[in-house]
């Protein structure tokens, strides 16, 4: 993949991130359609540069595997929101995101990286959307084990002493992980 004179990453104009702080007061569609413009270009064409820039880098750096594909519904997330199971029915999200796989398999499927851009913050994280049946297991049993669940434990410890990084865990539901919310572990479970 490279880069072109057309999508280079240069960056995503203030405009974009005063765009979803607008959108975040006024959630309508005849706010986004009257802003669509902005959105386009603050948000969305930054976004396949800034896919292409980064996917270079990690392909580079950290998998060659890795998928960057700059396009909505590909590494650039729709904005708009599914509120077909949700009492929240705002039809907007009021941030970006940017997801980075690796494998052949659906992206939701895969391990892979994220950056969320709001208004005031940058949110990277790590992990996968679903894990099959077996691979929760697999999971879970490695969590169990006194070995390899001390081991996360002290993972997840060294990374909250880093300073100015605020470390949220998440587990797969139902799963006995060190998890919780806003950062706060729950215990692991031991035979």
């Amino acid at each position: 993949m490279t880069t072109t004179a057309t999508t280079a990453f240069a960056g995503f104009p203030r405009e974009g991130f005063a765009f979803l702080a607008d959108l975040a007061t006024d959630n309508t569609r005849e706010f986004f359609d009257a802003h669509r413009e902005i959105y386009e270009s603050a948000l969305l064409e930054p976004a396949k540069g800034f896919v292409i820039a980064l996917g270079e880098q990690l392909q580079a750096r950290v998998a060659p595997g890795i998928r960057a594909e700059p396009r909505v519904n590909g590494s650039i997330l729709r904005i708009t929101r599914d509120t077909r199971f949700t009492t929240d029915k705002r039809p907007y999200k009021d941030h970006l995101d940017i997801w980075f796989w690796e494998g052949d398999a659906p992206s939701r499927e895969r391990p892979g990286l994220s950056v969320r851009l709001r208004p005031a913050t940058v949110v990277l994280s790590a992990g996968i959307h679903r894990l099959e049946p077996a691979t929760l297991a697999a999971y879970r049993a490695a969590v169990d084990d006194d070995r390899s669940g001390e081991a996360l434990e002290v993972a997840i410890e060294d990374a909250r002493m880093l300073r100015g990084v605020k470390l949220i865990v998440a587990a797969p539901w139902g799963s006995q992980a060190v998890a919780g919310s806003a950062g706060t572990p729950r215990t692991r479970s031991r035979p």
